[in-house]
């Protein structure tokens, strides 16, 4: 994830200036959420890849079903989309990084990381149904 925001920074037809920040916030800001979850032990890949999964759940689409990792970014916040419009991509991408985007994740403070798992009542068996959610949440 961190190393296609840092590409698609780079790659934007915008002020030098403008595409070097919002590189520096996606590296400022992903070292705030890993050294975070390591100081609370969480520092596995797993935990970073569900952190991010229930932040897209939470602020770009609540369906579980329609997260596929860096793909969703990528169709959403991708190059392609924004042909001709590198102005507006900047601004949406400085969205999902700053304050109430991934760098909210790392820089609370006064909190603590957590973990729970809920069970789905009445659910089946399927295998496209889960019955049970481990999320891991930033709490003050």
């Amino acid at each position: 994830m961190k190393n296609y925001l840092l590409y698609a920074s780079r790659s934007l037809d915008v002020e030098e200036f403008a595409s070097d920040e919002l590189g520096k916030e996606v590296n400022r800001d992903w070292g705030s959420i890993l050294g975070s979850l390591m100081g609370a032990g969480l520092g596995s890949r797993g935990y970073e890849d569900q952190l991010l999964h229930m932040h897209w759940i939470k602020q770009h689409d609540p369906l579980a079903k329609n997260w596929n990792g860096v793909k969703s970014v990528k169709g959403r916040f991708g190059l392609r989309r924004y042909a001709e419009r590198h102005a507006d991509l900047l601004v949406d991408l400085r969205g999902y990084v700053l304050p109430q985007g991934i760098g909210s994740l790392g820089r609370a403070s006064g909190g603590r990381w957590t973990s729970a798992t809920w069970t789905a009542p009445g659910r089946g068996t399927s295998s496209r149904t889960p019955t049970r959610w481990t999320a891991t949440s930033w709490t003050v």
